[in-house]
């Protein structure tokens, strides 16, 4: 085991989550899905254009077919492809959004529980029971930036 043994254990870690990712699975069969109706398309075209018929050669229809599974297997990888780099782009802008509303919390506390109070006034709780909670978890760093940027803390870890 040298440095090159574990890029490809970590490699190898990220291709099984991959593969068990129920979202990036319905991605791919949304895909195929997709590139079977521009397979129908590349037939119809064909058969339109009278490059398919019954007296046609075997290689057209081959190649129809061929041009179809290709269609179809771009599409479900591309759509896949789509789904990992979103999700990626998401979580890093999460990540980033906690990170600089720690940083804010770190600097100026008061101006991050006006902050918190103000969103829970927003969202129609009494002032009084807002500055209680504001109080109350100004007390938990983690909990109150996962209050400030609405999520539950778990899902992007701590920044």
């Amino acid at each position: 085991g040298g440095p090159s043994c574990g890029a490809f254990r970590c490699v190898g870690n990220c291709l099984a989550g991959l593969a068990r990712a129920e979202n990036l699975h319905r991605s791919l069969c949304f895909g195929a899905i997709d590139g079977m109706l521009t397979g129908s398309g590349i037939t119809a075209a064909c058969a339109g254009l009278g490059l398919m018929g019954p007296g046609s050669k075997a290689g057209t229809h081959l190649a129809v077919a061929a041009l179809s599974l290709a269609a179809c297997t771009s599409d479900g990888v591309c759509m896949a492809i789509g789904h990992v780099w979103s999700t990626y782009v998401l979580h890093h802008a999460g990540m980033e959004e906690r990170r600089e509303e720690r940083n804010n919390f770190n600097a100026n506390r008061a101006e991050a529980k006006a902050r918190l109070v103000d969103m829970l006034l927003d969202r129609g709780m009494l002032k009084i029971d807002a500055m209680s909670v504001a109080d109350t978890l100004e007390g938990y760093p983690d909990i109150f930036v996962s209050a400030l940027v609405g999520d539950s803390g778990h899902t992007f870890g701590t920044a």
